[in-house]
């Protein structure tokens, strides 16, 4: 089902992001129109946002961190560009970028799921292991805490 999910979640920022890819003078107008500065440096950072962070939760390849990146886009597309002012158009693509940020945070929270690169890489000697037993490392070396970790998450935490 996490697979399902993730391409569910990407489809629509890759989409967006092959659009803007394929008319970079329109989005540049678009920009312009909404007022955002250097909208022809913006355009080139918005399709490699939505094409690298799309591509990214597809594959499950860095999927938290493309989930982050994605959300600041979601964060600042909803404030930025489609605060409600009042018509109901605007609104709808306003709470639109909330709801496809919590789908986000729910990748980060729980992980890429099945089939996914970053399954894969948990298992190379490169990396040392998810970012759960990685950040618990963390904190038990610098705080003192002793975790007890789970693949759920913390089961133990003693101070």
């Amino acid at each position: 089902m996490p697979a399902l999910a993730r391409v569910l979640l990407c489809s629509l920022f890759i989409w967006e992001g092959v659009l803007q890819l394929r008319n970079p003078a329109g989005t540049v107008n678009y920009f312009t129109s909404l007022d955002i500065p250097a909208p022809q440096i913006a355009v080139w950072v918005s399709i490699a946002v939505h094409l690298l962070g799309g591509v990214g939760i597809l594959v499950g390849f860095m999927t938290r961190w493309a989930a982050a990146l994605l959300i600041l886009l979601c964060r600042g597309t909803a404030f930025g560009v489609h605060l409600p002012a009042g018509d109901m158009e605007n609104m709808t693509h306003f709470y639109k970028n909330p709801v496809m940020a919590g789908g986000l945070l729910y990748v980060i929270a729980s992980g890429p799921g099945a089939f996914a690169f970053d399954r894969t890489a948990n298992n190379c000697a490169f990396f040392s292991g998810p970012p759960r037993r990685a950040t618990a490392r963390i904190l038990q070396g610098s705080l003192r805490l002793h975790l007890r970790m789970t693949s759920r998450g913390i089961a133990d935490l003693k101070i």
